[in-house]
């Protein structure tokens, strides 16, 4: 599965969502790479992206991007 695939599914579910104004985007990489691993945040804080790093993870989703 893909990045943009998974940020695609997210916003299908999310009717309210205004996707010309939204935040929700990949803001670092590429949305065409592959995924099998993803760690869920709610801040992209250093210690989470050290773990994500660590881990191999390929997706960090965070609730508050900046």
């Amino acid at each position: 599965m893909k990045v943009d695939d998974i940020l695609e599914h997210f916003l299908s579910h999310a009717g309210w969502v205004d996707r010309a104004a939204t935040v929700d985007r990949v803001i670092i990489g590429d949305g065409d790479r592959d995924v099998d691993r993803c760690l869920v945040t709610w801040m992209p804080s250093f210690d989470a992206v050290r773990q994500a790093v660590a881990r191999g993870i390929r997706l960090l989703v965070a609730h508050e991007p900046t």
